[in-house]
Parts: C-alpha cells; structure tokens; sequence
C-alpha cells in the first residue's frame, strides 16, 4: 500500500515523512511481524527558488516509539533527539552514525527538524524550520498510522496477507477493508 508523504516545502529546505508498512514474514504457514515498520523522514536542501536537492537529501527512519516520544517532548521540554547506528551489531558498528534533532524555536512558534550523519569522522546535516501547524497536521496524521506501523488492524481484519515480490521478498500487506470482512475466530 503506497501512501502520499506528508512535505513542506521552505526556502532553504523541504521536509518530507512517510510511513514505511512493516515487513512480514512466513514461517511453518504462520505469517508474523519480522521488522516494524518506519517514518522515513528527508530533507532536502534547497537549490534555487521553489527547486530541491533531493540527490543531497539526509534521511532517518523513526520508529513509532520514537514519533510518540518527539511529538510529546515538543509538547514538554521543547526538544527531541534520537541516534541510530545503521551497522549496530555487526562489523560496521560506529562507522555510521545517524540523528534527528527537532526543537521549538524561540521565536515564531517554529519547529527545527535536523538530520545528520557522522561518517568516518565526517559530520554533515541538513536542517528546516516548519510553522507549529506544519507539526500539528503532521501529529494528525502520524497518531492513527501508528497501529498499521505494527500490522495490527491487518491482523485484526482478515490476517495478514504477504505480498511477495520476484523475488520471492515479502515487502508489504494486504488490507481487507471489504465492508463484509469479519475479525478471525480465535483458535
């Protein structure tokens, strides 16, 4: 299921956030939850008047938790940030270092959203401000998104269906929302 990114567009950056469906697995006839899925957030420099850099973008992959946690620490203590390391638990653990940084601003009721990577000792970032409605409408939209992030209305109504692809990865659901689908019997 492709769903439309949420994206505001500033002078010197464009912020884009998308919900990514969670990856489903079969295992003995069962289908289950392998990884939960996202909001992959962008941001994308500006190159012009009304044009962006998209090739120059830096992206983050927040989980629900953490889209919970910034929307309520926003709400409290002004701020949120959150680190990944892309190679934790593996060989390449600490070569990559990704954060997102949001804060209330000052002043105008603003709201900065920064994405940054540290490679190989290398910072760089990219960062927007978007008015406190751009974050309202985007808590609106994230806030019911959330339960789908974990397949639970598609495990609710009808199971969960994998999609494979040709090559034989599961990537994403199928929903049925027919007005006749009925909640499974436990068994």
């Amino acid at each position: 299921m492709y769903v439309e990114p949420f994206t505001v567009y500033r002078k010197s950056a464009a912020l884009r956030i998308q919900p990514i469906p969670p990856r489903i697995g079969v295992s003995n006839g069962k289908t289950f939850v392998e990884k939960a899925g996202a909001f992959f957030i962008e941001i994308a420099p500006s190159n012009g008047t009304r044009s962006y850099d998209w090739t120059k973008k830096k992206v983050f992959a927040a989980t629900a938790l953490e889209m919970i946690t910034l929307f309520a620490d926003i709400k409290g203590k002004g701020e949120f940030r959150a680190t990944h390391d892309p190679g934790a638990g593996g060989p390449n653990k600490g070569k990559t270092i990704k954060w997102l940084g949001v804060k209330r601003m000052d002043t105008g009721g603003g709201i900065g959203f920064t994405i940054g990577e540290k490679v190989s000792g290398v910072s760089t970032n990219e960062n927007v401000v978007v008015g406190g409605y751009d974050l309202a409408l985007l808590k609106a939209m994230c806030d019911p998104t959330i339960p789908y992030l974990y397949a639970w209305p598609q495990s609710m109504v009808g199971g969960i269906h994998p999609v494979e692809t040709k090559d034989n990865v599961t990537q994403s659901v199928q929903i049925d929302t027919s007005p006749d689908a009925s909640i499974p019997e436990p068994h």
